[in-house]
C-alpha cells in the first residue's frame, strides 16, 4: 500500500496488484472505432450526420425511453466544446429534435474521430440546446462588475475590451459535472469569465475536490 501525499486522493492508499490478463469483453459490446484520422475537427455538418447514424447503429430508437425522444427527429446545430482537462480533446454536442422549439435527445461525439461517447434522452419541456448563443453570453457580461476569488479584486466586463474562445469549454467542475452543460469562455484582462450555456455566470471552475 502506497500513500497519496497530494492531490485529489490525498490521504488516500493505492495498492498495485499483478494484473490478471484482460477480461473478455461483454456479450454485445462494440470495440471503439476510429471513423477519422483526428487531424482535423469535424465540420458542423458532418457532426450532424453522423449523430443521426450512430444512433441507428446502436438502435436507440427501439427502446422504450427513446422511441418518443427520437420520433421524427432532425439534428440542430452542434456545439464544438473543447476539453480543459485533457490535451487537444474535443467534442460535439448534437441536439436532436422534430422542431425548432426543443430538443427531444442529444448526442456527443468526439469531434477529431467521430467516436460515440454518450447520449441523452431530454424531458418534454427542454427548449434547444444551445439556444443561449454566444452572442446572447456576452451580452450577459458586458457593463458588469464581478468580484474575483482570492481577493483578486473586481473586474469590469467593458464593451471591445473581452476576447472570447471560439468553441465553448468544459472539464468536469463543481460548477458543471455534465459534458452536456458546458461554457462559453471570456477574458477581460488577465480574469477569466465563464457563461454555462443555461446563463449562469462564474469566475472561476473549481476541479481541486476529492471525486470530481
Amino acid at each position: 500500500m502506497t500513500g497519496v501525499p497530494a492531490g485529489h486522493w490525498a490521504g488516500q492508499f493505492v495498492a498495485v496488484c499483478d494484473p490478471d490478463p484482460p477480461a473478455p469483453l461483454p456479450a454485445g459490446t462494440t470495440p471503439v472505432t476510429r471513423r477519422f484520422d483526428g487531424a482535423t475537427l469535424l465540420s458542423s455538418e458532418q457532426s450532424g450526420r453522423l449523430a443521426v447514424e450512430l444512433l441507428d447503429e446502436l438502435k436507440l430508437a427501439k427502446r422504450p425511453v427513446w422511441g418518443k425522444a427520437l420520433a421524427k427527429v432532425k439534428p440542430q446545430t452542434p456545439l464544438l466544446v473543447q476539453r480543459l482537462d485533457r490535451k487537444d480533446s474535443f467534442y460535439y454536442i448534437v441536439p436532436l429534435g422534430a422542431s425548432a422549439e426543443r430538443s427531444s435527445a442529444a448526442v456527443v461525439l468526439d469531434a477529431r474521430y467521430g467516436v460515440y461517447l454518450q447520449s441523452a434522452a431530454l424531458p418534454e419541456t427542454t427548449a434547444v440546446i444551445g439556444s443561449l448563443s454566444a452572442k446572447a453570453a456576452l451580452e450577459a457580461i458586458l457593463n458588469r462588475r464581478f468580484d474575483l476569488e482570492d481577493f483578486a479584486g473586481r473586474v469590469l466586463a467593458r464593451p471591445g475590451a473581452i476576447c472570447s474562445c471560439d468553441s465553448l469549454v468544459w472539464k468536469p467542475c463543481l460548477e458543471s459535472l455534465s459534458p452536456f452543460f458546458p461554457f462559453y469562455r471570456f477574458t477581460v484582462g488577465g480574469a477569466t469569465l465563464y457563461v454555462r450555456i443555461d446563463g449562469a455566470i462564474f469566475t472561476a471552475l473549481h476541479d481541486n475536490y476529492r471525486g470530481l
